[in-house]
């Protein structure tokens, strides 16, 4: 990944690693336990990257999954309020949101990556 980083500069490892957090989080993990694993894990590799962009990425891709996970307290707490599934009240009505904030927070890490460090 980093080979493909030197040659496309705005292709790096910070695009995948919020992804990563989502997809633990959408096979039951909750947000504080990948945050601690992906943390643990990113520890002892050597990263281009300054520690707290690479948090920056991690924390966005917690924050996306609480929005679209439907194993999340919140959202099966409201599903039995309102009547709805879990599935429509997590995924279905946040989805438009958590694309829009992950290109967002992203688009922010590149400009910090590439005009500071």
């Amino acid at each position: 990944m980093f080979y493909v980083a030197d040659a496309v500069p705005f292709i790096n490892f910070l695009w995948i690693l919020p992804l990563i957090v989502v997809l633990l989080g959408f096979i039951g993990l909750g947000p504080l336990t990948v945050i601690v694993l992906v943390s643990g894990i990113l520890e002892g590799v050597p990263l281009p990257y300054p520690p707290e962009v690479i948090v920056i990425g991690i924390t966005s891709g917690s924050v996306i999954s609480i929005m679209l996970s439907p194993l999340i307290l919140p959202v099966i707490v409201l599903s039995t309020t309102n009547e709805l599934g879990t599935i429509k009240n997590g995924f279905q009505f946040n989805v438009v949101y958590a694309i829009t904030f992950y290109f967002v927070v992203q688009l922010y890490i590149q400009v910090v990556v590439h005009a500071f460090f």
